[in-house]
């Protein structure tokens, strides 16, 4: 007769092995999710930093020139970082894509071992 302990650890050995591709995807999952997160802070602070800057050259403009001047300036500069975000989202994207294409070949790769173990 089998040890109760021994029986225990080989189906918990059967768990972690079964559920290692779940845990390592979901490790993946939270670390992307948290690199977007902050992309998206940042982007929101930079619509805040925009939008006082905006609310500053109307309180400052002298005349209606001058403000048009200001904001197209203001402008210009949020749209130069916008694009810069725009390419950091898009890397961010791209890495995340390559990580989770490189998952599913490892889990592709183990999954034949696993089941002639089996």
């Amino acid at each position: 007769m089998a040890q109760p302990n021994s029986d225990f650890n080989t189906f918990l050995d059967l768990q972690k092995s079964a559920f290692a591709p779940f845990t390592r995807f979901s490790e993946a999952s939270v670390k992307t999710f948290e690199r977007l997160a902050r992309h998206n802070y940042a982007v929101a602070g930079d619509l805040l930093e925009y939008g006082i800057a905006q609310l500053n050259a109307i309180a400052t403009a002298k005349d209606p020139a001058g403000l048009v001047s200001q904001q197209s300036g203001i402008a210009a500069d949020f749209v130069a970082k916008q694009t810069g975000r725009s390419n950091d989202f898009f890397k961010l994207a791209t890495e995340a894509q390559a990580e989770f294409g490189r998952l599913v070949e490892a889990v592709a790769d183990e999954a034949p071992a696993a089941a002639k173990a089996a």
